[in-house]
């Protein structure tokens, strides 16, 4: 069946074919662009539970040689084969080029006399091997992926009041193409409300940070219902969760030129112990090498502990912590800084907002302590208030002040 549909200001058309499998495919125009796209959908009235028909679809277009667009949509159409319209959507699409993110909700009516569009290849779902975890400071979203060297994603996206949806879609990362500026992904995915019927979503998002290990995610996207005529759409900044995975952390500890624990009051007061790299003949330190930072490093002295914490003399309830000075050849120096408290103590995420020198947050079952891993520059100025997440999840007394950590 050959589907074609358009708004009132045809700021968005799909045109599409459609199969009894399931199997979508074809062209959505958006903003100017047209994309070839594939996807999924499922018809009302075939099985019991199925009381809408709904689609989703993603694919993306190249504005320069490996430098692509991703759109994603999702979707509700009325009728009956083969008498198929009109459709109610949530469309969004991201620029590798610029990392803007564009969304938009319309209503489609058809739009006969358009030729059919041609085949679409499907891109494979596969390879996995750098996990992404976040979460709205709200808890009403979260993201838990595995994203792949092949340009795949795989996983699960959680709308609060919604389930979990299984996801898969495409991803690139900034500098690896002329012109490519931002890291960008695009997702489809659905969330079976009873054997052989679907809710569907559709998303993208741009990604801050390194790939490796993003500092905050945005996604915009919507999921469109199986059993009622509701297409809801949602945008949300996402956060790094703590991870416990024992094999990211060993490497955070690797890489890192110095651990400060902090306890007191709070846990967060006062510095109670430190452990700086191995250090050379001309006093230049480098990274631990090891998870064992104990063993690989050089434990500090009283002086140097006593000298870590202060309250800020410019803001209430935040601490400083200055970074005991050291020198080496790097241009960033990463340092983990524990704060001690049992995991179920911190909320997901534990930091309120983004925070560029925070690169990584981990929980240290051993440590017993939330683990920040800051992005030392030398001679780097002091950061911004970094703010710790008292809201959902989180268990009474919130006892965490703000902190500002200053390199010296």
């Amino acid at each position: 069946m050959h589907w074609n549909f358009v708004n009132d200001d045809s700021t968005v058309t799909v045109n599409l074919l459609q199969n009894d499998n399931g199997g979508v495919w074809g062209t959505v125009t958006y903003m100017g662009t047209e994309y070839p796209v594939t996807g999924t959908w499922q018809a009302s009235n075939s099985r019991i539970h199925r009381a809408t028909s709904n689609l989703c679809l993603s694919g993306s277009y190249d504005t320069a040689r490996d430098v692509p667009n991703f759109v994603s949509l999702c979707g509700l159409i009325r009728g009956t084969a083969p008498n198929m319209g009109p459709m109610d959507v949530v469309v969004q699409s991201v620029s590798s080029a610029s990392g803007k993110v564009f969304h938009t909700e319309a209503h489609l009516a058809n739009n006969p006399g358009q030729p059919q569009p041609g085949t679409v290849a499907v891109p494979p779902i596969g390879g996995t091997n750098i996990p992404w975890a976040f979460c709205s400071l709200d808890g009403t979203t979260a993201l838990e992926v595995q994203v792949g060297g092949d340009g795949t994603i795989t996983g699960t996206l959680t709308r609060k009041d919604d389930g979990d949806y299984s996801v898969h879609g495409r991803w690139v990362a900034s500098g690896f193409a002329p012109g490519r500026n931002a890291t960008v992904f695009e997702l489809t995915g659905q969330r079976a409300v009873v054997p052989s019927a679907s809710n569907l979503m559709a998303a993208v998002g741009i990604v801050t940070g390194p790939y490796q290990a993003p500092q905050k995610i945005d996604v915009s996207g919507g999921s469109a219902s199986i059993s009622e005529w509701t297409n809801t759409e949602f945008q949300q900044t996402l956060l790094p969760m703590m991870t416990t995975d024992a094999t990211t952390l060993a490497a955070a500890y690797a890489e890192s030129y110095m651990v400060i624990r902090m306890g007191g009051t709070g846990g967060d007061s006062e510095a109670v112990e430190g452990w700086t790299g191995p250090t050379d003949a001309s006093q230049n330190v480098s990274p631990f090498g090891s998870a064992d930072y104990r063993t690989a490093g050089t434990a500090m002295s009283a002086e140097q502990l006593a000298s870590i914490a202060s309250p800020d003399p410019n803001r209430a309830d935040t601490n400083d912590i200055r970074i005991p000075a050291f020198q080496s050849a790097a241009d960033v120096r990463p340092v983990m800084i524990q704060f001690a408290g049992d995991l179920d103590h911190f909320a997901q995420p534990p930091l309120s907002e983004y925070h560029e020198d925070v690169t990584r947050v981990f929980y240290d079952s051993q440590a017993g302590a939330l683990v920040l891993q800051f992005a030392d520059r030398p001679r780097g100025r002091p950061s911004s208030p970094i703010n710790f997440n008292h809201g959902h999840g989180h268990q009474a007394p919130r006892n965490h002040n703000s902190v500002i950590i200053e390199p010296r």
